[in-house]
């Protein structure tokens, strides 16, 4: 599972703005993307999407990227323009920006069924300047082919790039970006060396993540041997498409599933309730990590006699467990309240049997049980042995 250099619940609840932070967390704590903003209430890819989202609690935004017939780079997925727009042809290319301008952006995700808004399609250097003044980043998705606009664009902001596209047309776009920002990049494929190979190239070339993706809900990108490569960058579901995602939904308990198995960074679809859930995981973190510092601290019985083996095992178990993830600052929510019950339960065992574990007596006490259990197996080595005398006294 991905790490970050913390120990016993130093954690961050929340993804701190900046591409910096992003690129420094490349081992670290969970974080959610939200896709196109807020858009259950706004417009996708609206400046007041990306502004709800934040509000909402996640300080990193998706956004689409096109670019207009002269040039400008505006916030529009690809092919969406009759979507969004009412235009006849879906893509922006086909319009100049002062035509797109004129325009008013639907409410959600378009379409005739919804309604016009008050909203504009944003352009990207102004949304750019906006959510600096506003304190998230905004992750830009868009055509390899647009790299060289979108750098130019956003040169000296702070974002993060997502080129999309034909493998190899994303890999040219990611050594052209180069260092200039950080940049994630998507692979869909259920085949372990494809996957890998990418992750490596990925890995040379400095890049902040990797967006993996599959229509298989058992596929190999979700094999922890699989995203232990990911060991520098971060590694991101995308859970916005649940057929991509392996048809894992934009729920609480498919970001759960994910993050146990190795992802610490979710595009959804719905900030509102990722947000609830970086709260509770934090609160789980704190609640394992205040019975660990406790537990580090309990007096321990001698366990002198082998029969107290057990209460030591299961004891140093549940020890070790939750150390190992209060030094992870992405486990999933259930990792945390598993860990929790299991040193509760494991030292209140040894609380309830402290005298008779520290006297070497634990285990010996008589009990109903127990005193049926030896019964039981001496009426059978009495069974046994009356079937053999009768098996040699019937041989002579």
């Amino acid at each position: 599972m991905l790490c970050f250099a913390m120990w016993a619940g130093l954690f961050i609840p929340a993804f701190a703005a900046g591409a910096d932070e992003f690129t420094a967390g490349a081992k670290g704590e969970i974080t959610g993307i939200a896709n196109r903003g807020l858009w259950g209430e706004h417009p996708e890819n609206s400046q007041e999407a990306f502004s709800a989202a934040h509000a909402a609690g996640l300080d990193l935004v998706l956004a689409d990227v096109s670019v207009t017939s002269d040039g400008i780079p505006v916030l529009l997925e690809a092919h969406s323009a009759a979507r969004m727009l009412g235009c006849e042809q879906p893509d922006a290319a086909q319009y100049t920006y002062e035509a797109l301008a004129a325009l008013k952006l639907r409410a959600g995700a378009g379409g005739n069924g919804n309604e016009t808004t008050e909203y504009t399609v944003p352009k990207l250097e102004t949304a750019l300047q906006t959510a600096a003044a506003e304190g998230y980043t905004l992750v830009l998705k868009f055509d390899a082919s647009l790299t060289p606009q979108v750098m130019a664009t956003a040169k000296g902001k702070t974002c993060v790039l997502y080129p999309t596209g034909k493998t190899k047309a994303v890999l040219a776009a990611v050594d052209e970006i180069g260092g200039a920002f950080p940049v994630i990049a998507e692979k869909r494929s259920n085949v372990i060396f494809s996957v890998l190979s990418f992750v490596n190239k990925l890995k040379a070339a400095d890049a902040a993540g990797a967006v993996l993706k599959t229509t298989n809900r058992y596929g190999v990108i979700y094999y922890k041997s699989t995203l232990k490569h990911c060991d520098t960058i971060r590694v991101i579901a995308d859970t916005s498409d649940a057929e991509t995602a392996g048809w894992r939904e934009d729920t609480a308990k498919w970001w759960d599933d994910l993050i146990s198995r190795g992802y610490n960074t979710i595009i959804t679809d719905d900030p509102e309730a990722f947000a609830a859930y970086l709260k509770e995981n934090n609160a789980a973190r704190e609640r394992l990590n205040t019975l660990y510092e406790t537990a580090k601290n309990k007096k321990l019985p001698q366990f002198g006699s082998p029969l107290a083996s057990d209460y030591k095992k299961n004891y140093t178990d549940a020890m070790d467990t939750a150390a190992q993830l209060l030094a992870d600052a992405s486990c999933s929510t259930q990792e945390l309240r598993d860990a929790y019950t299991a040193l509760k339960s494991a030292g209140k065992a040894i609380d309830m049997n402290y005298a008779e574990i520290d006297a070497g007596t634990a285990g010996s006490t008589l009990t109903l049980p127990r005193i049926l259990l030896c019964a039981g197996a001496a009426a059978i080595v009495i069974l046994v042995q009356v079937y053999f005398y009768k098996k040699r006294k019937a041989e002579k």
